[in-house]
């Protein structure tokens, strides 16, 4: 990566944060599609964020929020998005008997009760 530009985005920051008179101010908004833009070439290239981050003075967090937005908290917090949808069939004829879930990643069980099915499910959310 061109050192020239980590340096100007470097003093951009550093000239954007001294200007801030609380420190949970937001960047101003072009800096911080610059910076979103810049990391994100750095990123394709195989280096890691927190390198990315630190050569241009800002917080690994702050990046990680701008380059992947609520994605890496959202499984920290308890909601019925964690959920995992399985869909229930009927057997197919000369399959298995009973009840097949199909999950993610090509999880199938097959020959179940509906009741087996339901307490499966019920220990699964």
């Amino acid at each position: 990566m061109d050192k020239t530009e980590i340096e100007r985005l470097k003093r951009a920051v550093l000239r954007d944060r001294k200007g801030a008179t609380r420190p949970r101010v937001a960047f101003d908004r072009k800096l911080r599609a610059e910076i979103l833009s810049h990391a994100q070439e750095r990123l394709r290239g195989g280096e890691r964020l927190v390198d990315i981050a630190s050569s241009i003075g800002i917080k690994p967090l702050t990046l990680r929020h701008w380059t992947y937005g609520n994605e890496t908290t959202s499984a920290k917090k308890p909601s019925a998005s964690r959920f995992r949808a399985v869909r229930v069939v009927e057997a197919q004829p000369g399959g298995a008997s009973g009840v097949t879930l199909f999950g993610p990643g090509g999880t199938r069980i097959d020959g179940l009760s509906l009741n087996q099915a339901a307490e499966l499910l019920r220990r699964m959310s």
